[in-house]
């Protein structure tokens, strides 16, 4: 496992055999620790699974959005920052992944990382034609 925090205590030799604390949005840089960090815990990788993005909107909604409370709750930062970390950390986690030999990779996220906003209608909203998107 990778993530910004230390692994809970009970989740080595359980459900994962290793565990590296990295930044991925640091990652992204490859002048930063972080990226050889990266870099180590994807190598000789098969398959990587991709679960990490800001899970909700920004509490400051692009202008024209009236922000509705989701169930998830609102995230304490502007919505370029949650754009920012979740593109720069699945493109990190890919570029791992790739360079690191894997044959597949399993990326979810929000749908607010695609854009999904609370506009139902106007210039903000995004209502695609069906779902999944392709």
């Amino acid at each position: 496992g990778v993530d910004m925090l230390p692994p809970p205590s009970g989740l080595i030799g359980t459900s994962v055999d290793e565990f590296v604390t990295c930044d991925l949005v640091a990652a992204a840089d490859e002048a930063n620790p972080a990226h050889a960090t990266l870099m180590g815990a994807c190598a000789n990788t098969n398959i990587l699974i991709h679960c990490a993005a800001w899970p909700g909107p920004s509490a400051t909604p692009p202008p024209a959005v009236v922000a509705a409370v989701p169930a998830i709750g609102l995230e304490a930062t502007s919505p370029s920052m949650l754009l920012r970390d979740n593109v720069a950390s699945t493109s990190a986690v890919c570029d791992a992944a790739l360079r690191g030999g894997a044959s597949r990779v399993v990326f979810s996220s929000s749908t607010f990382a695609h854009g999904w906003a609370h506009a139902a209608t106007g210039m903000h909203a995004f209502v695609p034609k069906y779902l999944p998107i392709d």
